[in-house]
């Protein structure tokens, strides 16, 4: 289901939360610490969170658009950096980009 850069992509909240939970158990498993684990908090309507937790604390590791499935790196815990998208949850290569493997 990847797409290129600005082509819009139609999908069911459903398979987005599908999306996202297969994202976060890849980066869990491409992290070479085992006491890393990636969850998405869902409290957002707009950005989804992706929170990295590690030996009791959290750290946000990216954002997720939830109209499309774009990651954005984050400004800070709140929110998104807005300048451009780093990948799509549908887009199997993004894992690898940023993990640069």
């Amino acid at each position: 289901m990847a797409s290129p850069k600005g082509t819009k992509i139609t999908m069911t909240a459903a398979q987005l939360k599908a999306a996202i939970a297969s994202f976060c158990d890849k980066l869990t498993a491409v992290t070479n610490d085992k006491n890393s684990t990636f969850h998405c908090d869902y409290k957002g309507s707009k950005y989804l969170r992706i929170v990295r937790s590690y030996r009791g604390s959290r750290s946000v590791h990216t954002f997720v658009k939830a109209e499309d499935g774009s990651l954005w790196k984050p400004k800070g815990w709140k929110g998104p950096a807005l300048n451009f998208s780093r990948g799509n949850v549908f887009d199997i290569e993004t894992i690898n980009e940023f993990h640069g493997r």
